[in-house]
């Protein structure tokens, strides 16, 4: 066999993913504040570009337009309204246990083991630390230690300072009116047949009746488990919506929220110092620049487009579930959506990633807005529409005897609903609801 080297010729199609290509699809996934961000960025590295915002002071019905740009270095940073609303858990557990602990009778050890003990303790209040190893640390005895232990457990909020749920729970009971000498008993004495409702079993041992288990379970299901938790400093998350639809005079009106919130403008000022320079390097910059900004304005525009077209379709499919009827869900995929609105599937999850939409029934994440299909006689139903309907056969059941997972899919089965037992647990479990050995109540209700 011979083997020659030699040049040859072909031609072939390849696609090149340019920086300004990727940039492009990017855009589509921003939610508004993920986009007001990257144009803030892009102003910065381009001083033909102008961005306005118009997120902030929007409560204020007299309140100017500001630009972020202009007025930043003559007042600082403005303040959104909703940030200056005041957060409830602006005080941290442990001053709020300080500042009680301050009319306390304690002596010199007494004060020191609390305070440390007050200093070790989780976001949901319970203690950390062992109290004998705690206490040989800082150098105070064990008893002192936990007379301190116990000071700090009649602090509020109740429970605080508990070392397990079990004794989160007895502080609780022991603080709450009413006679709860029961439930002090079975939390005490048989706590893990109580949490693993083995109550016949306890109901036989301290010889009294299953249904007055029950109710010992009813009153501690009343009971904060986390006593701390409401001190935890995280603030709440506000959620801005990018796409408003109205309903007005049987006809469906659609918003970009951006549109009205972000300003992107040709900056003249600077296209007049630009223009009037000679400087050869000058031009080439001031060329480069504004195609960025021409680039820019058509990405927009086409994102603005495609989102339209998107949401367009997406309101047609769930009119009824925009008017507030919330059963009234579509059974929808993100590729039906695509179809029908002619673009790729992958587009379609990038426009709804993240986002929201606020409509006449409500504000929703547009991903909450697909679900899976299943068959009913000819017809289709949606996930969604199942977990309403299984959620309805549960509370008519008859609690003493609850239903099974296969005996409501068998319910399902007669309305001409095709579906499993496994698939009703995993419905029944993703919206919160116990298995019917745990939804089943003694005596008479």
């Amino acid at each position: 066999m011979k083997l020659q080297t030699g040049l040859t010729q072909e031609q072939n199609l390849q696609l090149n993913i340019t920086q300004e290509l990727l940039q492009a699809i990017s855009l589509l996934q921003y939610t508004s504040l993920e986009l007001a961000s990257f144009l803030e960025e892009k102003a910065e590295e381009n001083p033909l570009l102008n961005v306005d915002i118009h997120f902030f002071r929007t409560t204020d019905p007299h309140a100017k337009k500001w630009n972020r740009y202009r007025n930043y270095e003559k007042s600082g940073p403005p303040v959104a309204d909703i940030e200056q609303i005041p957060f409830p858990g602006s005080c941290s557990l442990a001053d709020y246990l300080k500042t009680q602990s301050l009319l306390l009778p304690l002596d010199g050890e007494e004060r020191k083991a609390l305070d440390y003990f007050i200093l070790n303790l989780d976001g949901n209040g319970y203690l950390s630390v062992d109290v004998e190893e705690a206490c040989r640390q800082i150098g105070v005895s064990k008893e002192a230690g936990e007379r301190a232990l116990a000071a700090l457990q009649r602090l509020d909020p109740p429970g605080v300072g508990a070392r397990s749920l079990q004794e989160c729970l007895l502080l609780q009971l022991e603080r709450s009116p009413g006679d709860n000498a029961l439930a002090i008993t079975v939390i005490k004495d048989y706590f893990q047949p109580f949490v693993n409702r083995k109550w016949r079993e306890i109901s036989r041992k301290l010889n009294v009746s299953a249904a007055e288990i029950q109710k010992v379970m009813d009153g501690v299901q009343k009971l904060n488990p986390k006593p701390g938790a409401a001190f935890l400093q995280e603030r709440p998350h506000y959620i801005i919506p990018d796409f408003i639809v109205k309903y007005n005079d049987g006809k469906w009106e659609i918003e970009i929220a951006e549109a009205n919130l972000i300003d992107v403008k040709l900056n003249r000022d600077y296209v007049d110092v630009f223009r009037g320079n000679p400087d050869p390097a000058m031009k080439a910059y001031f060329r480069e620049k504004m195609q960025q900004y021409r680039w820019l304005q058509k990405s927009l525009a086409q994102r603005r487009e495609t989102m339209m077209k998107i949401i367009g379709e997406l309101v047609k499919l769930q009119e009824k579930f925009f008017l507030g009827e919330k059963n009234q869900l579509r059974p929808m995929t993100m590729k039906e959506l695509a179809e029908r609105a002619g673009v790729h599937e992958s587009t379609v999850s990038r426009v709804v990633k993240n986002k929201y939409v606020r409509a006449p029934g409500g504000t929703f994440a547009l991903k909450d807005l697909f679900s899976a299909k299943l068959a009913k006689n000819r017809e289709e139903i949606s996930a969604q529409q199942i977990k309403g309907e299984l959620r309805a056969i549960i509370d008519r059941e008859d609690k003493r005897r609850p239903l099974s997972d296969q005996e409501i899919a068998e319910i399902f089965q007669k309305k001409g609903i095709s579906v499993s037992r496994r698939t009703i647990a995993k419905y029944r479990e993703q919206i919160g609801i116990p298995s019917s050995n745990k939804r089943r109540r003694f005596g008479a209700e």
